[in-house]
């Protein structure tokens, strides 16, 4: 799929260009995955907080009630 993907981006592209548009559709391409990558470990840190939150003050209600 990727290489049909370039394939197209570069058919517009004047033959002297090549070069410079190749590079241009790599360096987005690799500047998307590494902003995807951030905002997913961004999203699962912050809902793993919130969760690790709750399951620490639900086991701190049940080891503080169960008489232990």
């Amino acid at each position: 799929m990727l290489p049909s993907l370039n394939l197209a981006a570069m058919e517009g592209v004047a033959p002297g260009l090549i070069a410079q548009g190749t590079s241009l559709i790599n360096l987005l391409r690799q500047l998307g995955g590494a902003s995807g990558v951030g905002l997913i470990g961004v999203f699962l840190e912050w809902r793993l907080n919130l969760h690790g939150r709750d399951v620490a003050a639900a086991s701190t209600r049940r080891s503080c009630c169960s008489g232990r």
